[in-house]
């Protein structure tokens, strides 16, 4: 995965690149537009300066035309020997009176060549094309040198499509060389830039593991005065409050810890599929095992009365109380469940003790009943046997003890 740094400069390098592409072919073709204009005026100031050296070849009537042909090419081949420039003279009917590079009587009619036709309607005409008369791509412009009025010699100056683009092409590497050199400071402001960018932001991420791993203590100093300061600030007020509610929380965890392992109820949590999540030392005593967390409640007791009781109330999802012997030990266990964490807490209450005393209680009332009643009977059967023989004055005495005796029988059987 990439890093935001990586991210940043990519984004830029690509806005970059986008834009010197198009600021590239934008400007080759505005300078080729610009060469070409610069070639057809060149054309065009070379053709008036043949109309110039024409006058005085021509008269105003046209007689002098066919007579001053061979002259007229001459002089033509003579003008452009210098130049980069072919020059031709066409008449109205498209037939090529002189040409600097070729034999006009060997040339085809002009007519309709589409420069030397504009011109001939407009007064002038270009075009860009292959000519097969010097095997090459041409560029041409024409104009109608007139008399009267009248159209009466086109005059057509021409250049190899060539000559301009070794210009371009000259130029074009030049920009290309200035571009590259562009390209490679905008790269390097865009690495300054992007690490201006990232630097705090690792900053912030460095930071943020530290808290991650419980260093609450660390702390950034930006010297930025812009959002990365406001959010530095932030974090710093996070970090220092976040500390102070982990303090408060372990304080409480501490408490709760402390309260949880002296009890002397064993007590036993588990999550919603049967792992034990937290014990207490006194429960540890009760089942006789020792690090039982993280493992199931079933395989810390083989009692099925255990068993079941958890698997039936994680079935029904309800608190409930019930009596449990463990190793021999009595125990009261409450079971609840609580909803939002998903947990099942039990508490075991030893009730052994108090299972002995019951008993004992009842073994002292049965035997301590069983004893009174005894004597009480032998009591009360004398005392009917002394009524049948006792004196009228010695009988009211006798039916005292007789009563107080049924008396202590029924509480004995109480």
């Amino acid at each position: 995965m990439r890093n935001l740094f990586t991210k940043i400069l990519s984004g830029y390098i690509a806005v970059i690149l986008l834009m010197l592409v198009m600021i590239l072919l934008f400007t080759m073709s505005s300078i080729r537009e610009h060469y070409l204009d610069y070639i057809f005026d060149d054309l065009k100031t070379n053709n008036i300066k043949v109309n110039s050296l024409l006058m005085q070849y021509l008269d105003r009537d046209l007689s002098s035309l066919n007579r001053e042909a061979n002259a007229i090419d001459s002089a033509i081949k003579s003008f452009a020997e210098p130049l980069k420039y072919r020059i031709s003279i066409i008449d109205s009917l498209g037939n090529v009176i002189a040409d600097s590079k070729a034999v006009p009587a060997k040339m085809e009619n002009h007519s309709s060549r589409p420069e030397v036709s504009e011109a001939l309607q407009h007064g002038e005409g270009s075009s860009s094309r292959y000519s097969y008369t010097v095997d090459n791509s041409m560029l041409y412009f024409a104009i109608a040198m007139k008399n009267k009025n009248k159209p009466l010699l086109i005059i057509r100056s021409s250049v190899y499509s060539n000559y301009v683009n070794s210009l371009t092409e000259d130029l074009t590497y030049k920009v290309l060389q200035i571009s590259l050199l562009v390209l490679l400071v905008a790269i390097l402001f865009a690495i300054i830039f992007s690490k201006q960018i990232t630097k705090p932001l690792n900053y912030i991420l460095e930071a943020s593991h530290k808290i991650a791993s419980g260093d609450f203590d660390v702390r950034l100093k930006l010297a930025n005065k812009d959002e990365f300061k406001a959010l530095s600030d932030g974090f710093n007020y996070m970090a220092s409050h976040i500390k102070s509610l982990f303090e408060q929380l372990s304080d409480e965890k501490e408490k709760l810890n402390g309260l949880i392992m002296t009890l002397n109820e064993g007590l036993i949590v588990c999550d919603d599929v049967g792992k034990i999540i937290l014990v207490n030392d006194a429960f540890e005593n009760i089942v006789h095992q020792k690090n039982i967390i993280n493992k199931y409640y079933w395989e810390i007791s083989k009692d099925k009365e255990f068993i079941n009781f958890f698997k039936s109330q994680r079935q029904n999802r309800n608190s409930t109380n019930t009596e449990l012997i463990i190793n021999d030990r009595h125990y009261l266990s409450n079971l609840t469940y609580i909803a939002n964490k998903r947990y099942y807490l039990s508490i075991f209450h030893d009730i052994s003790d108090l299972k002995d005393l019951a008993q004992i209680k009842k073994d002292l009332i049965v035997n301590v009943s069983h004893e009174l009643r005894t004597p009480l009977t032998a009591i009360k059967g004398f005392v009917e046997t002394l009524e049948d023989e006792a004196l009228p004055e010695q009988k009211h005495y006798l039916e005292i003890i007789l009563r107080h005796s049924d008396r202590l029988i029924n509480i004995v059987n109480d």
